[in-house]
């Protein structure tokens, strides 16, 4: 599930995210790999996996891992450890569907979005309003160029 996107196409895109199986055993991993591959079209957010250390979700099994600072989003396979539960962990039973699967990446690619803020370069950045450029809303980025038809060109 590696990426072979250009770390700067990398940088812009704010759909992908990078997930750590490490933590499974062979038989899970191959499991959420495979589900990932089958909702890769329609989830939010494309998913590469990296190492637990670069990872934006870990998912982990059971009470394998002492996981209390790592990554900011948890997805526990089965019962989580008791001491971890808060708003950056998520549940799965072991025997999950990818439906199931699908549901709980997209609420964290959700979290996730609204969570990374694109970095703006200081010449590109004299037109905007520096009200906005502070507040909490989220901000947007054309990642293709706008053409519009010849008589609303020139405006």
């Amino acid at each position: 599930m590696q990426s072979h996107t250009p770390s700067a196409v990398r940088s812009v895109d704010n759909r992908r995210g990078r997930i750590s199986l490490q933590y499974l055993d062979a038989g899970q991993q191959h499991r959420v790999r495979t589900s990932i591959r089958v909702i890769a079209a329609r989830s939010l957010y494309q998913w590469d996996e990296v190492e637990p250390h670069q990872a934006d979700v870990l998912v982990l099994e059971g009470e394998r891992a002492d996981v209390r600072a790592a990554g900011p989003f948890k997805l526990w396979l089965g019962q989580p450890a008791p001491d971890v539960f808060g708003d950056d962990v998520f549940n799965l039973p072991r025997a999950f569907s990818t439906p199931m699967l699908w549901g709980v990446l997209d609420l964290i690619a959700l979290r996730l979005m609204d969570s990374r803020r694109q970095p703006t370069e200081a010449g590109s950045a004299s037109f905007i309003d520096t009200d906005s450029a502070t507040s909490d809303k989220p901000a947007y980025r054309l990642l293709q160029p706008v053409t519009l038809d010849a008589p609303h060109a020139e405006a």
